[in-house]
């Protein structure tokens, strides 16, 4: 489907095969690259408006298909940061596939030049997931406090606070403070 919508875009704008082609896979590498680091609340719609807003700035051809998303992701952030509505595949697809084609304004070296980045980019997040085996991802500032940004206290009992086995509907008080 990303190469499909490359060669439209190709047609559409008077492009080669190489066009769709490259145009196509930069479609398919940023969703793919958007649905890998949605591995936690906010992550990829945080990191989709930073990509979004540049790409924005450096091509104001392709605000016309962006803004738009920009907006409502906006509103919906602080739902995703809270841990209270999930993106998934289907959001992180789409929205990386439209930040691919907002790739197809740009020349054609600055696309092979995102081309390069999104393959070296999924290849790594392919191979160590940013929630997992990657500890300096996982301890990194920046996406420490992203995971942090938003987020509510969970509303199951602690160990300390949980009622001994079979009182389970008897709330325990909390421990005197010192």
């Amino acid at each position: 489907m990303a190469l499909a919508s490359g060669a439209a875009g190709a047609v559409a704008t008077g492009g080669t095969g190489w066009d769709a082609l490259l145009d196509g896979l930069n479609i398919a590498l940023s969703g793919n690259a958007f649905n890998l680091l949605d591995t936690a609340p906010g992550r990829a719609a945080s990191a989709w408006l930073a990509a979004a807003l540049a790409l924005g700035a450096a091509a104001p051809a392709a605000q016309a298909l962006l803004m738009p998303l920009a907006a409502s992701l906006a509103a919906y952030l602080p739902l995703d940061l809270g841990a209270r509505a999930m993106m998934g595949d289907a959001g992180a697809y789409a929205l990386g596939g439209a930040l691919g084609a907002g790739l197809a304004v740009l020349p054609r070296p600055a696309r092979l030049w995102a081309l390069g980045l999104l393959l070296a980019f999924n290849l790594v997040l392919d191979r160590w997931s940013l929630s997992g085996g990657w500890r300096r991802a996982r301890t990194a500032v920046l996406l420490a406090a992203q995971r942090r940004a938003g987020r509510r206290q969970p509303c199951y009992a602690t160990p300390e606070r949980e009622a001994p086995r079979g009182q389970a509907g008897k709330r325990r008080p909390p421990p005197p403070s010192p």
